[in-house]
């Protein structure tokens, strides 16, 4: 049965949204700079709250956020909010500096609020936190919503004034008798006019209740797509092979897609202590699909590590994130990168560069149109090993990711993931999204009263 008894306690949490300046120094080049940090005067701004609920037991995570490519000043955020069981929505056109609130539908049938999660399910939440713009005034989203008690299905919305209202929903992959969907991603190829974007969407295919709930069961990465804004979707089809020595496929990245239309899908194989990175690659627009590995072999300390991938928009260079155990405790945020369509990889590059024994988790990238790879984590360096206390950090690189400026830290004050409804369910990455060429704007979920 469903609760909404929402549990309180001593803190809450919250979206936070801060803007990271990043002014060009004086006489300095901003392509491939032999030393990033000479290369930008990095300047964070304050931390500040998204939204005014007063609620004590508030509990919201799963972040997304979009910026307008014609409107740096025009801004979508998205996330999950647990107490209320609603995929909630933030927009703004003055460049954060004032919000509107609003909450995600689904189609008539659906249960409402839509964004339930049985959080002892496999991949138990609704959503990877994704928020896209198309053409014209299209805002595309996505989450999962239980149907009928028992499966999921894939929910697309999409909002036609530019995020003020999303009034628009589909099943773009109706749920299943055998099958289960869970936490999808989606990402917008804008159209010509608002009636032709292409909006790709991935989601987990996990087992149903009737088979045994573990991670294993989540064993296929399927894509659909629309070249109609999002009125009708194929049919879902897997991005992975499924073998034996693949079965626990999972835990996808984002969608990235090249400047001659291939697309691009890195997901995790394995689990725990032991996994491996591969790349899904279509050249049909998802008709088909080529398989490689990124890493064959990696130490995973957490069921899910979500690697993230970002596409240079100018080069099609991808850049792909993650978290790997390092020692015998911590972990570590390393980047790995590909020129060549993913035919071959950097070798991995670590970003983070404390020399503690804690964690480095969490971590989110993206590029900027001038070639800047920004990249934000969860950091625990200013705590000690064992505990939820944890800061944001940043940093950048020029150079195509070989090397980075000195990490800086974000947050204002320490958070503390055991506060708040629902501690501890998972920990989800601090987005970061460019707007223009010299600013990052970022945003997590935070434990403090606010």
């Amino acid at each position: 049965m469903r609760s909404r008894q929402a549990r309180r306690s001593g803190g809450a949490c919250l979206v936070a949204l801060i803007l990271t300046s990043l002014p060009v120094a004086s006489g300095v080049s901003v392509s491939r700079a032999a030393d990033p940090a000479e290369t930008y005067e990095v300047r964070i701004g304050p931390n500040v709250r998204l939204g005014t609920d007063p609620h004590p037991a508030r509990g919201r995570d799963v972040i997304g956020m979009s910026v307008d490519p014609s409107d740096p000043k025009h801004i979508v955020q998205t996330d999950w909010e647990y107490p209320g069981q609603r995929c909630e929505y933030h927009v703004t056109f003055d460049g954060a500096k004032t919000w509107t609130r609003g909450f995600l539908t689904a189609p008539p049938g659906f249960p409402d609020p839509p964004c339930y999660i049985d959080n002892n399910h496999p991949g138990g939440r609704p959503s990877d936190g994704s928020v896209s713009f198309g053409a014209g005034g299209n805002v595309y989203s996505t989450f999962s919503v239980e149907h009928d008690g028992d499966r999921n299905s894939i929910i697309v919305v999409r909002s036609t004034d530019g995020g003020r209202t999303f009034n628009q929903s589909i099943a773009a992959i109706p749920y299943s008798t055998d099958v289960d969907y869970r936490r999808p991603k989606l990402t917008v190829v804008r159209g010509e006019s608002p009636k032709n974007d292409i909006v790709y969407v991935t989601s987990w295919a996990c087992g149903g209740r009737t088979i045994p709930t573990s991670i294993g069961n989540c064993s296929n990465v399927v894509f659909t797509s629309s070249r109609d804004s999002g009125r009708t979707f194929t049919e879902p089809t897997p991005v992975n092979s499924f073998t034996a020595e693949l079965a626990l496929a999972s835990d996808n990245s984002q969608i990235a897609v090249a400047s001659d239309g291939s697309i691009y899908v890195v997901y995790k194989t394995g689990g725990i202590p032991s996994a491996s990175l591969r790349l899904a690659a279509s050249h049909d627009q998802g008709g088909t699909w080529e398989q490689s590995t990124v890493r064959s072999s990696f130490r995973s300390q957490r069921g899910f590590i979500d690697p993230k991938l970002a596409i240079d928009q100018t080069t099609d260079a991808l850049y792909l994130v993650y978290e790997e155990a390092t020692g015998s405790s911590g972990s570590d945020i390393f980047l790995q990168s590909s020129t060549d369509a993913g035919g071959a990889w950097s070798a991995p590059v670590r970003v983070n560069d404390d020399e503690t024994a804690t964690n480095q988790i969490a971590p989110w990238v993206s590029v900027a149109k001038n070639g800047r790879i920004d990249l934000t984590w969860f950091d625990q360096r200013n705590t000690y090993p064992g505990n939820s206390l944890e800061d944001v950090y940043y940093t950048y690189s020029t150079d195509g990711g070989e090397t980075f400026a000195a990490n800086r830290r974000v947050t204002d004050r320490v958070g503390n993931r055991d506060v708040g409804y629902k501690p501890r369910l998972g920990v989800f990455a601090p987005v970061n999204t460019p707007i223009g060429g010299n600013r990052v704007l970022v945003a997590w979920a935070d434990s403090r009263q606010g």
